[in-house]
């Protein structure tokens, strides 16, 4: 009788270990890429860029990012300085750590958004030999390959607004980062693009991918440099 009562008591615990989930392994800290709009005159950031940043605020409160990617440079004849630069100051007056905000100050649209900026994150989160201020020595596999390897790592959020993020899933495949770790986040407003000339600009950089998909083409250049600063 005895005997029994201890083979039931061993199969119980038997049973209650195996039920038990296995915990899986911690990911790295998340890192939230924001695009940037629009400043206006003034050079104030405006009210999409605005809720671009919130929404990235809301994924920092929320425990699934840590570090700020912030990215915009100066693409309009009024501006004195990156847009990157009043972002990072809204993160920091909302309480973000300094330390935990990257900027890149050179791109003028979404495709050197990108394109500069995943070169900033190697710098930042990749293989030892990457993290320096001067040209990385690699192909553009080894970086490609690299950054694939940090998003596996880190989860990475791509923040912007709606609309916009078709164009960012498609340069992203074209120029060989799109990984398995990458997440889109996107405010509740600006799901459409607000006002005439906004939906002009999608539709012609909509129409542009079509021809130059990795947004480094010979027309998509000469526009980004025509009349910038």
């Amino acid at each position: 009788m005895n005997l029994r009562v201890h083979q039931r008591e061993i199969l119980f615990i038997i049973m209650k270990k195996e039920k038990k989930p296995t915990r899986k392994k911690d990911r790295r800290e998340g890192i939230a890429f924001v695009f940037s709009r629009e400043v206006d005159e003034t050079e104030k950031l405006d009210a999409e860029t605005i809720a671009r940043l919130d929404k990235a605020i809301e994924l920092y409160r929320e425990g699934k990012i840590k570090y700020f990617f912030v990215s915009g440079g100066t693409f309009r004849e009024h501006m004195t300085r990156p847009i990157a630069e009043p972002m990072e100051e809204y993160l920091i007056e909302k309480g973000v750590s300094q330390n935990d905000i990257q900027k890149e100050i050179s791109s003028s649209d979404t495709a050197t958004n990108i394109l500069f900026g995943y070169l900033h994150i190697l710098k930042k989160f990749g293989p030892e030999k990457f993290r320096t201020d001067e040209d990385i020595p690699a192909t553009e596999e080894e970086l490609q390959e690299a950054f694939r390897n940090i998003s596996a790592e880190h989860d990475i959020y791509w923040v912007s607004s709606e609309f916009h993020m078709g164009r960012i899933k498609k340069l992203l495949k074209a120029n060989n980062l799109l990984a398995e770790g990458q997440q889109f986040a996107s405010p509740e407003d600006f799901k459409t693009p607000k006002g005439l000339s906004a939906k002009i600009v999608e539709l012609i950089a909509g129409t542009l991918l079509k021809i130059e998909p990795d947004g480094k083409g010979k027309i998509t250049s000469f526009l980004r440099n025509k009349n910038r600063k």
